[in-house]
């Protein structure tokens, strides 16, 4: 049972890592290309133009982000259930876990700014070229969470199944 209750405080933080690096990072996002929310990202969430624009910011990074916590954590804390018996093992690995997703989502996001500096031309308008940055940055944060999956599942079973 503590394991289980385990499981559900580490789901319930990685949505709230989630949701703030989701508000956090569309700050930095918004900060090289207002130009993609302007045109996207306020549109997709139907977020009201009255609003303090970094309110607006704020909110569409939170639905952007906070459903990845616990659609990437469900199925490694599954798998951390089923392979780790002790309760103080599978929370350190969850916590792990969680970190090492938050830190594969930066690198993303970075990873996404250096590719957009290399391969978008200097001689477009500025509003073009933010755009074109922003939203490489915040399609590169969907793809770490793709990665941090099998890279999470991995730690898990290692930690499930420790070498000797």
């Amino acid at each position: 049972m503590y394991r289980l209750k385990t499981i559900l405080a580490l789901v319930c933080f990685a949505t709230a890592t989630s949701s703030v690096f989701g508000v956090v990072n569309s700050q930095f996002i918004y900060a090289v290309g207002p130009s993609f929310f302007d045109e996207f990202v306020f549109e997709k969430y139907a977020i009201p133009e009255h609003w303090n624009e970094y309110l607006r910011v704020s909110v569409a990074g939170f639905q952007a982000a906070w459903w990845m916590g616990p659609l990437l954590s469900i199925p490694v804390f599954v798998i951390g259930f089923a392979l780790i018996e002790n309760q103080r093992r599978l929370f350190s690995a969850g916590w792990r876990a969680i970190a090492l997703a938050f830190f594969i989502a930066l690198t993303g996001s970075l990873f996404g700014y250096l590719l957009a500096y290399a391969v978008v031309p200097d001689d477009l308008v500025a509003r073009e070229k933010g755009y074109l940055y922003a939203s490489t940055m915040w399609t590169a944060v969907y793809w770490s969470g793709a990665v941090s999956l099998p890279v999470a599942l991995w730690l898990m079973f290692l930690e499930g199944n420790p070498a000797d």
